[in-house]
């Protein structure tokens, strides 16, 4: 019973420490400002999942499209020029939408 409530224990500390890392606050990486290209929309059963597709306006030739989840794509339309910031709870330097969030500002032309 003793080495049961230890293995418990333990995995209890791995969980808190391994969940703590979500709960880190999101910090400014990156702003980009380009035009969304594609409004992609994922049928799922009970919710879909919705995206903007922005090719960034002075774009590198490897980062040149971003892919954003927005919770409304009837509020965009192709064609418009967007002004994103992008934030990060983790200092890995990946695209990992569970670690992110973003600021999406339409721009006047």
């Amino acid at each position: 019973m003793k080495n049961s409530w230890k293995s418990i224990s333990v995995f209890s500390v791995i969980l808190l420490l391994a969940g703590g890392c979500t709960f880190a606050p999101h910090t400014f990486q990156h702003k980009v400002v380009g035009t969304i290209e594609e409004i992609e929309i994922e049928k799922n059963f009970f919710d879909d999942d919705e995206f903007l597709v922005i090719e960034e306006q002075n774009r590198q030739p490897d980062n040149s499209l971003y892919t954003i989840p927005v919770s409304d794509s009837d509020e965009y339309e192709v064609g418009q020029k967007v002004k994103v910031d992008i934030y990060s709870n983790t200092d890995a330097d990946v695209w990992d939408l569970d670690h992110m969030k973003f600021e999406i500002e339409v721009m006047d032309e």
